[in-house]
């Protein structure tokens, strides 16, 4: 797997924005919660600013099958980081179970997940990125589930927000779990890798209600069911 450096994404354009919008209802307030399906996809033309700005994550897209397309470009929004809280150490998630199909969107600070969350200045940094990149491809790299349940990443999600000094990142994965009722807990895997990701406040959503629960490396497994 490889991951195409900053100048050839631009050249190939921008992806179509897809970040589910349910984390930003779900945090607050925990009310107003739509469906697990994500909102349909609609591109975001390019700025000027953004183009200068420009060093994004990039995305790959699984399907049932296992394979994996080329890297597509993500876009860095510079317009603001959508009202999320930026708090370093801390991150945002929500997790939605429908039938067979698992959503799961977190919202962090890049400082918890890198050194810097300015553009990269220099090769280290670039680099950097996108190892970053390519990790979070994967959902199991902040998310595990049981392999009893039999999930499977259908698609894979990833985008900078920058705001002023400040870049949230956003990572958001579809599953289908074909033994759903096998799923007893999850965990959120990020602690070990990312030291500086210290607590996860997690909103899941199932069909039975909802719930809230603040996750540490110390306690990082949210039970679904007994």
């Amino acid at each position: 797997m490889s991951v195409s450096p900053e100048s050839e994404w631009k050249e190939r354009g921008m992806k179509p924005e897809l970040t589910p919008c349910f984390l930003a209802l779900c945090v607050v307030g925990l009310v107003g919660c739509g469906p697990a399906t994500p909102p349909p996809p609609h591109v975001v033309p390019p700025t000027a600013d953004a183009h200068e700005a420009d060093h994004d994550l990039h995305e790959e897209t699984h399907d049932a099958s296992g394979e994996v397309s080329p890297p597509v470009p993500m876009e860095t929004h510079t317009d603001g980081a959508g009202g999320h809280a930026h708090h370093h150490g801390h991150a945002e998630a929500a997790l939605i179970i429908s039938g067979s199909r698992l959503d799961f969107e977190l919202i962090s600070p890049l400082a918890n997940l890198l050194t810097f969350e300015h553009a990269p200045q220099n090769a280290a940094q670039e680099q950097a990125l996108a190892d970053l990149s390519l990790a979070l491809s994967e959902a199991s790299a902040l998310l595990r589930t049981s392999d009893q349940a039999e999930c499977t990443l259908l698609e894979s999600r990833l985008k900078i927000e920058r705001d002023g000094d400040h870049a949230s990142l956003i990572a958001a994965y579809s599953l289908e779990c074909r033994a759903m009722p096998l799923l007893r807990e999850v965990t959120l895997a990020g602690f070990d890798a990312y030291p500086g990701l210290e607590e996860i406040d997690l909103v899941l959503i199932t069909p039975d209600g909802q719930q809230a629960a603040t996750l540490t490396a110390g306690s990082p497994t949210l039970r679904l069911r007994t």
